[in-house]
């Protein structure tokens, strides 16, 4: 099962509207790249496979939430181009600025952090002198 499906976007858009814009098929791809738009932002900060392989009451809300602003965006901009979507763009707009904070923060603590191997000695070596004379 996704991360994220058609029944977690009732949190952003009713299902009957969402049902008029496109179809599962549709659905099921823009959640997909939301989630894989996620990962992007949070791969460097966080272990993605940890938090994106949750299902049901396991996953983090406030991912799934950010994820809905995102895949109804994403809906909407392929199904309607041309229309005027200020409040779906701000909504984008604003998912992906609290995405970026995220990254650079440990806010969230509940979410799993990647742990970085430091090295601890860096050997820096070069040729040996040469003596040349002209």
């Amino acid at each position: 099962m996704a991360f994220l499906n058609k029944a977690d976007l009732a949190t952003t858009i009713t299902l009957n509207e969402l049902n008029n814009l496109a179809d599962d098929l549709i659905i099921s791809l823009c959640c997909d790249a939301a989630v894989g738009e996620m990962k992007l932002y949070l791969y460097e900060a966080y272990e993605t496979d940890a938090i994106f392989n949750q299902t049901e009451h396991a996953r983090n809300m406030m991912l799934l939430k950010i994820g809905a602003d995102i895949a109804v965006y994403l809906i909407a901009s392929a199904k309607q181009a041309g229309v005027d979507m200020d409040d779906r763009r701000k909504r984008y707009d604003r998912a992906v600025t609290i995405l970026k904070q995220l990254k650079n923060t440990e806010l969230y603590s509940e979410l799993p952090r990647r742990q970085i191997a430091v090295q601890s000695v860096v050997e820096i070596l070069s040729n040996p002198k040469r003596n040349n004379s002209f």
